[in-house]
Order: C-alpha cells, then structure tokens, then sequence
C-alpha cells in the first residue's frame, strides 16, 4: 500500500535513535533464581569447553524419570556461546545482547508494518511494541523469547514464499530449522511456510490451468526435507541432544494435564487485553481490541492467506491448546505484533470511512497516544536500577556459592530447589526434590544419588526458592543432617 519512500535510510536512523534506550533500559547486572536460563548458559558452556549437552551437573536416580529435561535444542545456547567466552557467568552482557535482538526485531518489525502503513504509523507501532512493559520485564530474563521473535519476523519477511528455486527452499529449511532449535514452537513456522507454499502455488496453477500435483510436492519436500535434516544435524549429529527424551518429557508433562481451550482461551485474551496500558489512569485496552483484531486477522486469511496469517493460526492453535499457562504473555509475545498489525489494520478501515481525509493523519496519533501507556513504567524501571533482585547475585547467596564452591568436595552431590543454577555457578552436582514426592521417596532417590550436603534458604513461603517439599523432609529426616554452614539467609547440612 505504501511503497514510495519504504526504505528511506532517514527512517531508519530515526526509528533507530528511538530504539537505542533499550540497550540500557532493565539492563542489570543481577538475575533472579530462575533455573531455565542457567540450563541455557550450562549448554553454551559445554560448547565453549566442548563437552556433551546433557553436561549439565544434574544427577538423577539411575531408575527414576528425570526432574528436568538434561538439554535443550542447542538454537539458543549457540547464540550465548559468544558471550559466555567472552564473559563467562556474568550476566550483564547477556541482557546486553538481548537489548541488541529486541533493536533488530524492532528493525524487523518496521518493515513489515511498512507493507500495510505509512512511515510514520510504522514507527510507532514498532515503538508501541518494542517498549510495551511486558515486552521489557521478559528481555530481564536470559531465555529465548526475543532472539526467537527476530528470527521468525526476519523470516516472515524475507521468506521468498513464491520462489521454488531448489536454493531458496534448501535455504529457508535451514532458516526454519535453526528457528525451531531455537524455541520448539517454531515448527509452528516452517508449518506455515508449507501451507502458504500449497495454496499460493494452487492458486498460481489453478490461474493458468497447470497440473499441480509436481509443482507443489516437488517445492514442499525440498523444503521440509531440508528444515527437518538440518534440524536433526544440528541437534542429534552435531551436538547428540537427546531429542526423544526432551519430547517425552514435555509430552508426560502435557498428559498430566487436559487440554483446556476454553480455560486457555480466557487466559490469553485476559492477558492480552491489559498488556497494553493506557496513558492518563485510563483503562487498559479490553477484549474489543483482540475482537477486532481476530475479526481483520480472519477476513485477510479468507483473502489472501498469506504466510504470516498461516503463522498466526498455526501458533495461535499450538497455544490454544498447550495445556501450560505458567508462562503467562511470555507466549504470547511471537505474535502480539500481529495482533498490534490486524488491530491497527482495523482501525484504519473505520477511519477511511468516516474521514478519508484525515485518516491517514490521525492513525499515527492514534498510535502515539496508545504508546504513551508505557511512559509510567519505563519512568518506574529506570528507577529500579539499584532494587536488590535476590538470585545467584545478591550478596548473602554470593556467600554461600563461595563457601559452596571452595570449601565442599567437589563432587560432593547437593540438594538444592534451584539444581541448574546451583549447578552452573559452583560446578558440583546437584539434585532436587520431585514434584509430589513423598519424604520417604525423596530419602530413598537422595540415598541412590548419594546425597552429601542439602541447601536450606531462609525464605518466606512466598519467595521462588522456597520449597515446600524441602521444609516437609526436613521435619521428618533433619536428624539425619548435622549444620555445617550457616547465614541470615542460607542454612547448609551435611549428611551424616
């Protein structure tokens, strides 16, 4: 709609200059707990010193299912392992780079608004998006969201959907492959790429009443063959993650829980109706805007059915019926600049409706407003830079890491309610509690592990490293454990 002028370099220094402050914004030099990110930074880890991935210091009974998965696909740690040789552990430099990935999404994202919208109404929605406070509290965190988010709207616009050249399929296939080791959601993508290949390429043959069946198989196999292949090089040749047991890990996960669509349904849309403040103490945008949104979403799937429709169904379903909300919007985030793009699309239609004239004027201040939501918070985060975020950082657990890692054996095996980050910043082997277990099970897994130390955080129940399994063996088998350690906020037995 609006090509004259896309790529004016002025525009993009401007956009560019808007995005710097995120290179500082929430940038710490502190993590919480967590336990995701140092099963991320153990991986990259591994690479840097070229161990096996399931390295991960975790010891689980010989005989029991496992408490963690031992790896993830190695998409993401391969993109820390430059950091991690750089600086090791130290984890501002991660949370550099993902300040880095949300400029270039927010790059990415202005070329593909710049399809439908004026320069202008583009920039801002990039804006909107890129400073949106939960956009913002995810990049506080070292996990694959963001660098996921680049890759699939880099692919979503470069993708050459028409174009069957055996080297643009075998190409795209590796794209999509390493996407997919990236964040295992995106099969979603190379799913969508396929789809739209189909029915474009029907719709070109059916034009010229051309047989199809060659045309589309032929075009569909080199591509899915090549995303599959590098996806297996990558993850089962090159670095031997066991593939079959992290799928039956989330699959047990998965079956312990019903599907739930219509639980799933209210959670996402609740969500998303507040993920966007409103300026001024005005109420958040309600469920109206992922109406209109769906409704701009459905009739351009109807029309046109291009790929990034196919990718938002496609994705869309997927989290539907996930049966795991504990992630909040964070699953959301791949597809909320589709939302952003279907519910602005929207609005522009009822402009030129009422005002031809202005239209065009009044959706990029439209958009200016909405993004003004975001001022309070971004206000509350550059004031937060000194707040103590307790983790692996903060000073009583920098002490007990520093008695952990200097005066234990070595391979002594701990307990401890965060394994992977107990792990990654002592270097001893560590085992934890499992879900549901009782004390007696629990005494008998830390027997076959041969157990030596159990570390005890004195925390509130509402804290994240307090475990309620922990509290309750310990009622029952603390005259098993004589104190060796203790501080104001960690307690460290020893076997006996």
């Amino acid at each position: 709609m609006y090509k004259k002028g896309a790529f004016s370099n002025n525009y993009w220094v401007l956009l560019l200059a808007l995005l710097f402050p995120l290179l500082f914004l929430g940038v710490w030099d502190r993590h919480d707990w967590g336990d995701d990110f140092a099963q991320y930074l153990l991986q990259a880890k591994n690479v840097v010193d070229g161990r096996a991935q399931i390295d991960n210091g975790l010891v689980f009974p010989a005989d029991s299912e496992k408490f963690a998965v031992t790896a993830y696909p190695v998409g993401f740690p391969l993109l820390l392992v430059p950091v991690y040789y750089l600086f090791g552990t130290s984890v501002k430099p991660y949370f550099i780079l993902l300040s880095l990935t949300l400029i270039v999404s927010g790059l990415l994202l202005f070329r593909y608004y710049r399809r439908d919208f004026s320069w202008i109404t583009a920039l801002m929605m990039s804006l909107w998006f890129c400073y949106n406070p939960f956009v913002i509290e995810w990049k506080w965190q070292i996990l694959s969201d963001i660098p996921f988010l680049m890759l699939v709207y880099f692919s979503l616009i470069f993708f050459p959907a028409k174009k069957s050249e055996w080297k643009w399929l075998v190409i795209g296939g590796i794209i999509c492959g390493f996407i997919a080791s990236v964040r295992i959601i995106g099969w979603a993508l190379p799913l969508a790429i396929s789809a739209s290949m189909v029915f474009s390429k029907q719709q070109v043959d059916k034009e010229n009443d051309a047989s199809t069946f060659l045309s589309i198989l032929l075009p569909l196999f080199i591509f899915i063959g090549s995303t599959v292949m590098f996806f297996l090089f990558l993850n089962v040749i090159l670095f031997n993650i066991p593939i079959r047991e992290f799928a039956g890990f989330y699959s047990s996960a998965v079956q312990q829980h019903a599907p739930a669509f219509l639980i799933n349904l209210d959670f996402y849309r609740q969500m998303a109706s507040f993920c966007f403040p409103l300026p001024f103490g005005l109420e958040p945008l309600s469920w109206w805007w992922i109406l209109s949104a769906l409704v701009c979403w459905f009739i351009k799937f109807i029309r046109e059915r291009k790929l990034s429709e196919w990718f938002f169904l496609i994705y869309g379903i997927v989290l539907l019926f996930y049966p795991y909300q504990n992630g909040g919007l964070r699953f959301l985030i791949p597809i909320l600049p589709l939302l952003i793009g279907y519910t602005i699309s929207s609005l522009h239609f009822v402009l030129t409706k009422i005002s031809i004239k202005f239209s065009e004027t009044l959706l990029p201040l439209i958009v200016a407003f909405l993004f003004l939501g975001n001022k309070d918070f971004i206000t509350q985060i550059s004031q937060r830079k000194n707040d103590v975020i307790q983790g692996p950082q903060d000073a009583g657990s920098e002490r007990m890491i520093q008695f952990v890692r200097d005066s234990l054996p070595l391979k002594s095996v701990m307990v401890f309610c965060k394994p992977r980050a107990l792990a990654l910043y002592t270097n001893h082997p560590v085992t934890s509690f499992y879900r549901n277990a009782t004390n007696e099970k629990s005494e008998e897994r830390f027997q076959e592990t041969h157990v030596s130390y159990l570390i005890y955080p004195k925390v509130s129940s509402d804290n994240e490293i307090y475990s309620g399994d922990m509290e309750a063996y310990l009622n029952e088998y603390e005259k098993k454990y004589s104190i060796v350690w203790e501080s104001n906020d960690y307690r460290i037995y020893k076997r006996r």
